[in-house]
């Protein structure tokens, strides 16, 4: 049975409707481009060629060109989450429904994670934050964050459950041997949990303790 459910931040504990991903995407790209001194179309191109090769444009843009990891983080997310993410007492319920351990695992840093927990009016609901620098910068989908976690937890593998909207991540964590559930509404990639909405969390996560 699953003791601790980690559930990714971003897009998984807020929808994308509120706008907060599309900004810190807006300032990766302008990160990106004016580190590697090119034109915002050529700076996507790349990125997407990091993510690929690195899972993450920060570990690529640190493996491949050198940059500083925290001043990329502090450009990225300084000042978030703002205005954009609220008080969710629906999303409250849901965490507190859970009956279990519950932790954040992200591939943001800590300050930020923090900040739009108590946004969101939940940091009441969670145990522990693993942020990208606990992972030193390998981030979500590396097997070596996800052992680190485990490491932390003083569990194996078999005993974590991510809840996270990447498939990637998803995917990573099955391999890692945890159990995995895929936020989103799509109907592919079968063999793997889903669930469409967070109000629907706890049903499914009593059922997947017992199973893969």
């Amino acid at each position: 049975m699953s003791e601790h459910i980690l559930l990714d931040l971003d897009h998984t504990l807020y929808p994308p409707s509120t706008g907060l991903m599309d900004e810190m995407n807006r300032r990766i790209e302008s990160y990106t481009a004016s580190f590697l001194k090119v034109s915002l179309p050529e700076s996507e191109r790349i990125r997407a060629t990091l993510r690929d090769r690195h899972g993450t444009t920060l570990r690529g843009l640190f493996l491949e060109h050198g940059d500083d990891p925290e001043r990329f983080l502090a450009f990225v997310h300084q000042g978030l989450p703002g205005d954009f993410l609220k008080n969710d007492p629906a999303l409250d319920a849901a965490l507190a429904a859970l009956g279990k351990k519950v932790h954040i695992f992200t591939n943001a840093p800590e300050n930020y994670a923090r900040r739009a927990l108590s946004a969101l009016g939940v940091a009441q609901r969670f145990d522990r934050v693993f942020d990208i620098a606990f992972t030193k910068y390998l981030g979500k989908p590396a097997l070596e964050a996800y052992r680190m976690v485990e490491t932390a937890l003083s569990c194996g593998p078999s005993s974590c459950l991510l809840v996270d909207d990447t498939l990637s991540n998803v995917r990573g964590a099955l391999s890692a041997g945890w159990k995995a559930v895929w936020l989103t509404e799509r109907a592919d990639e079968g063999g793997i949990r889903k669930v469409a909405s967070l109000s629907l969390l706890p049903d499914l996560l009593r059922q997947a303790v017992g199973g893969r």
